[in-house]
């Protein structure tokens, strides 16, 4: 039998259709998730309300208007309620009266 490649020559010659294959499917791959990324991208686009950037708009606005009011509010009340009570704290024992110390 005559050979026709060297033994070199003939592993390079595998790598290279190895790599070849690999470099196809790879690419194949790629072609696919460039797919996707459109269409996620297609998913923040404005179009009415039906988008994922319509769906957060909304939810931001909801934040924006009801939530935040409210934890204000609720913050302003318990600072108050810290303040009155460090007041009590500081003055000294002396100084506050009970129905039965009197």
């Amino acid at each position: 039998m005559l050979a026709l490649l060297s033994a070199p020559d003939a592993m390079l010659l595998a790598a290279l259709v190895a790599a070849t294959g690999a470099y196809l499917h790879d690419r194949r791959t790629l072609v696919k998730h460039a797919t996707k990324v459109e269409d996620v991208a297609k998913e923040f686009e404005n179009n009415g309300g039906t988008t994922l950037r319509d769906a957060v708009d909304r939810i931001e606005q909801k934040i924006d208007v009801e939530l935040l009011p409210r934890l204000d509010t609720g913050a302003r009340v318990m600072a108050e309620h810290a303040d009155r009570l460090a007041v009590l704290e500081a003055r000294p024992t002396s100084a506050r009266t009970r129905k039965d110390d009197l």
